[in-house]
């Protein structure tokens, strides 16, 4: 319980309790007796709850998006200037910061989601993704598997129209 005091209208203040890392739901029981509850609305620190894509070819450059709580601030698009995203001890380029994922103007959760460039890795290795802000790190174990890396064979003068051949189907 933390020592709430009222604003102006629906709004108010509080000081948050000490607590452990990880989303907490919000309770807010009013004079006349009314409560109201916001899960998962605010979090002590980082939290994923997903990695997408959990592979990636060995040479990377993909996309992937982690989803999750307290990866910034809620009411700005702009990137964290604290937030990090590494993966299998490398640094990943973050390309976009979002503090609605869900993208609809009423969101269930304040699910977060953060876009990075996947880094290389090692074909069939894995790799921790360890997301750091400020107020703390949340770390995805073995989140990110590297498969082998593409494999192009060239033809001189051949185009895609001229087919592909699947030795599975005979096709």
């Amino acid at each position: 319980a933390g020592q709430t005091e009222p604003l102006a209208g629906d709004q108010f203040t509080t000081v948050t309790p000490a607590g452990t890392p990880g989303p907490v739901d919000v309770s807010l029981l009013y004079t006349d007796g009314d409560r109201k509850i916001l899960p998962d609305a605010f979090s002590y620190g980082p939290t994923i709850l997903e990695a997408t894509p959990n592979s990636s070819t060995a040479e990377g450059g993909g996309t992937g998006v982690l989803y999750g709580y307290g990866f910034g601030p809620t009411g700005s698009n702009t990137i964290p200037t604290d937030l990090q995203v590494t993966i299998g001890g490398k640094q990943a380029q973050i390309t976009s910061y979002n503090p609605n994922a869900y993208g609809v103007e009423s969101p269930p959760f304040l699910l977060e989601s953060v876009s990075y460039t996947i880094p290389g890795g090692v074909s069939g290795g894995s790799g921790d993704i360890i997301l750091t802000t400020q107020a703390g790190s949340a770390t995805l174990s073995a989140g990110m598997s590297y498969l082998q890396a593409t494999q192009q064979f060239s033809l001189s003068g051949a185009m895609l129209a001229q087919g592909i051949y699947d030795a599975t189907r005979n096709l």
